[in-house]
């Protein structure tokens, strides 16, 4: 019996250093310092899209003037700010006339001069709407009456531009 005993005492002590110790699996580590490096990606901006919405008037010399309603879309996928947006009577540079469709010089009403319209009163023909507004992704401004059109009685005949239709160039510029 006493060799049982010492077999039992020999197992226990060996089972107690065993989980004394970690379970016979010993932990060893080396520390060290280290460095690396990492980017990160920064989106651009998108050019904000404005489209002027149909007149439900029209404009006569000296007479009825129309507000010009237009939306500032961001097709952007992120925040972005909109300052100023400028509107001029679409010009064919070559002659002076208006153009139905602004950028098309196939589109000019031919012998309607563009210096006869102007946008706010403005005798260049140009008009500002401070929109000054931060515009979410996909998101837009919509301005229904910052600015007007006027065709100014020029004392001379402007039969030409009767039933015209006058294309408007919207732009926008980039706050500091």
């Amino acid at each position: 019996m006493k060799r049982y005993i010492n077999k039992k005492i020999i197992a226990v002590a060996l089972t107690t250093g065993l989980v004394l110790s970690g379970g016979g699996v010993a932990f060893a580590y080396f520390t060290a310092d280290g460095s690396g490096t990492g980017s990160g990606t920064v989106g651009s901006s998108t050019a904000f899209t404005i489209s002027g919405d149909t007149p439900s008037g029209s404009v006569t010399p000296g007479g009825s003037t129309e507000t010009l309603a237009f939306t500032v879309t961001n097709p952007g996928s992120g925040q972005q700010y909109v300052g100023n947006v400028y509107a001029s009577v679409a010009t064919d540079s070559n002659n002076g006339y208006v153009e139905s469709i602004p950028g098309d010089t196939e589109s000019d009403v031919s012998g309607c001069s563009a210096s006869w319209f102007s946008i706010d009163g403005t005798a260049t023909g140009n008009g500002t709407v401070h929109v000054n507004q931060d515009i979410a992704p996909s998101g837009h401004y919509d301005e229904t009456s910052g600015l007007t059109l006027v065709l100014s009685d020029s004392s001379g005949n402007q039969d030409l531009c009767q039933g015209a239709t006058v294309g408007i160039d919207y732009s926008t510029t980039t706050p500091n």
